[in-house]
């Protein structure tokens, strides 16, 4: 069962940022207004077996992602070094991004800062950003194991197609 969202509903606008990805560029929300949709996936740590099953989700489905105009990224409070390694062992094609200071973790509403599975993390979460950088879709875990579905997700891409 999701978690309530205290700080963001489906309808607001996405909170702006720009962040280091695991390949060494700076990756901002911003630059895919008016481009592409974005599924933003937060995630634990890619020491954390549900959050590696997460990503690798995700990397199966990047084309159907692709098919909706929308490109998949991924948030953590890691290390570049541990993304960049974990991305390279495990070919993920899509940017892996670094929030050390959990500031956008926060604005987001996934901060995780302690319980008797979790110290200072993203919780797992998955948002769908339009274009015009309005959420239409969140999905927030309840704990490490409660993650969004693709079938959820690329449903609710279908559907913004439909809109259009």
């Amino acid at each position: 069962m999701p978690r309530k969202n205290g700080l963001l509903n489906i309808g607001d606008t996405a909170p702006l940022w720009t962040l280091p990805s695991h390949e060494r560029r700076a990756v901002s929300l911003e630059s895919y207004r008016g481009e592409q949709r974005v599924v933003l996936t937060f995630f634990r740590g890619t020491w954390c077996p549900n959050s590696r099953r997460q990503l690798a989700a995700v990397q199966e489905q990047v084309e159907a992602y692709a098919q909706h105009d929308a490109t998949p990224l991924a948030i953590a409070g890691q290390w570049p070094r541990e993304l960049r390694g974990y991305a390279e062992r495990n070919g993920i094609t899509y940017p892996l991004l670094v929030d050390k200071e959990r500031r956008v973790i926060k604005s987001y509403g996934v901060y995780h800062w302690l319980s008797l599975e979790a110290y200072n993390i993203a919780r797992p979460a998955t948002f769908i950003i339009d274009k015009r950088g309005i959420i239409r879709y969140m999905y927030i875990g309840s704990h490490q194991f409660d993650l969004a579905k693709q079938t959820e997700i690329l449903k609710h891409l279908r559907a913004i197609d439909e809109t259009l």
